[in-house]
């Protein structure tokens, strides 16, 4: 049995809120899980959109649909503040080890080459 438009939305937009719930205190691991989080409520919202539906929305999927933005722009902010955490914190990083540049800049940080593997 498929699921119907209204559940696929519900199951997009609760994926998105655990995702958000593990961008409050991110770990490496959470982070993983929140990537797969992400793209299983993008796979949902796919399928919503190919589902044959009735022409006109019901209330209940609006009112879905609503709250799934919500979430999104929710995990939107998360994840742009992450961003600007990790990105201030390379600047910090990059004048402390380089120091600054003739336009009172954070000079580049030179970062080395890397190889991370598990096995």
């Amino acid at each position: 049995m498929s699921a119907s438009a209204n559940e696929r939305l519900a199951a997009a937009r609760v994926a998105v809120d655990n995702a958000c719930q593990l961008l409050i205190s991110p770990t490496p691991i959470q982070m993983d899980r929140c990537a797969r989080l992400l793209e299983s409520a993008a796979a949902e919202l796919r399928s919503f959109l190919k589902s044959p539906r009735a022409s006109q929305t019901r209330a209940e999927e609006l009112a879905e649909t609503r709250s799934l933005v919500s979430s999104i722009v929710r995990a939107k902010c998360l994840l742009e503040s992450a961003g600007a955490f990790y990105a201030n914190w390379v600047r910090c990083l990059a004048a402390l080890c380089g120091g600054y540049t003739g336009h009172g800049q954070p000079a580049p940080l030179e970062r080395g080459g890397r190889l991370l593997a598990k096995g």
